[in-house]
């Protein structure tokens, strides 16, 4: 498998399972303008994704991942391909998930000229660079190692924004609207948890993880007003991120 990864059965795996929710206050995100290409690009002005928190303060997008397991269960078809597409000129998902060797399928569903632009975080370092100049255009990209890649479009789309979080293993997961994790099937042990949010930078744990058992694991966050790098004004990244 990729990454030195190997696939075997788990016996009496443990779960874990939690939530994530703000703590202190809201930041104020207003919605991002559409400066470019107007007419294929919809509505004038997109929702700023960076933060998105459920009525009971779940944060969603922060991605939540065991990291020091070599061997265990298969990953699923998600993560060995995943999907990034460009519609109405936002990235879809907005945090995706990647396999450690795998492909990114990156898509252009708009009637304009886009691109997608893969930088490592910390570091700024380009990954990956492709033009999808017409509606339809796929290109298949490879996925290199374990990391958080961050996308946008030079193609005058600032606004534009996701990230791609490339794991060495299938122990990994997103949260959604209400902040909600479940990872299962994993090995008896001890295990650093990673959480990772853009704006509320990087949680690491250390828990026991015993055999068969429901593991909890509750955490608050306090988010940035804005993610922990900068955009310059020919729409490069420039600054690198501290998330710890």
């Amino acid at each position: 498998m990729p990454g030195g990864y190997r696939v075997e059965p788990v016996a009496e795996g443990a779960t874990l399972t939690g939530r994530i929710r703000l703590v202190g206050e809201m930041p104020s995100l207003a919605p991002l303008p559409v400066t470019a290409d107007r007419a294929g690009c919809g509505p004038a002005m997109k929702p700023n994704e960076s933060a998105i928190v459920g009525p009971a303060g779940g944060v969603a997008n922060c991605v939540v991942s065991l990291e020091d397991i070599l061997a265990g269960k298969p990953p699923t078809p998600a993560v060995t391909m995943a999907v990034v597409d460009q519609q109405s000129c936002v990235f879809v998902p907005h945090v995706a998930q990647a396999w450690t060797g795998s492909s990114i399928l990156v898509k252009n569903s708009d009637p304009v000229y886009h691109n997608v632009h893969a930088y490592s975080l910390p570091g700024m370092y380009t990954r990956f660079n492709v033009g999808l100049p017409q509606k339809g255009n796929e290109v298949k990209v490879r996925a290199a190692g374990a990391e958080i890649l961050v996308l946008k479009c030079d193609a005058g789309h600032r606004w534009m924004t996701s990230y791609i979080h490339v794991a060495r293993n299938p122990y990994n997961t997103v949260t959604g609207n209400d902040g909600a994790f479940h990872i299962g099937e994993i090995p008896a042990g001890r295990h650093r948890v990673r959480l990772w949010h853009e704006l509320a930078g990087e949680h690491v744990f250390e828990l026991q993880c015993p055999a068969g058992a429901t593991v909890p694991l509750d955490v608050t966050v306090r988010l940035r007003p804005k993610p922990a790098w900068s955009v310059g004004g020919d729409s490069q990244p420039v600054a690198p991120v501290t998330s710890r």
